[in-house]
């Protein structure tokens, strides 16, 4: 998925023992927490693990023109092969992200938008795994305050 680097917002899975990366899982992120990923070398599925009207879903990607459309979902969520020839059809249709599309896939800015590390964010703050972000002093928050006027004024001039 590395070549869509750029163009949409991979990201990769983290290991939840340690948050550590892994670098060789990755995904496009979409909406509805939906996953695009590789199964093979011309075949991406797309998964949102919530119900939905997959048959449905299916038959609307087939009229759009997506090849090789296989449909794979069950009662708990949506799974549904496709050709990668068709991934920018499916991308519109499924909301992948295009915003933070030139963010690295193991960046720590993709672990913050997982349901999973959210919902126990507390917890590997106490085991010591993660940190949150401090704020900024007022004399740092100054010192960027006059950078940033600094800037302005010069694209003015």
């Amino acid at each position: 998925m590395n070549k869509y680097i750029g163009t949409y917002r991979i990201a990769c899975e983290f290991d939840r023992r340690n948050l550590e990366p892994i670098k060789e899982d990755t995904f496009i992120q979409c909406a509805s927490n939906g996953q695009i990923y590789r199964v093979s070398d011309n075949l991406l599925a797309y998964y949102k693990p919530k119900r939905g009207n997959s048959e449905q879903f299916a038959t609307k990607l087939i009229d759009k023109g997506v090849k090789s459309v296989n449909n794979y979902s069950s009662d708990g969520d949506v799974l549904i092969y496709f050709s990668e020839d068709s991934l920018d059809l499916v991308a519109v249709e499924v909301g992948a992200s295009k915003n933070g599309a030139d963010i690295k896939p193991s960046s720590i800015r993709n672990l913050r938008k997982l349901k999973w590390f959210k919902d126990n964010i507390q917890f590997y703050i106490d085991k010591g795994d993660y940190k949150e972000r401090e704020e900024l002093t007022e004399e740092e928050k100054e010192v960027y305050r006059q950078r940033f006027s600094n800037n302005i004024n010069k694209s003015v001039e």
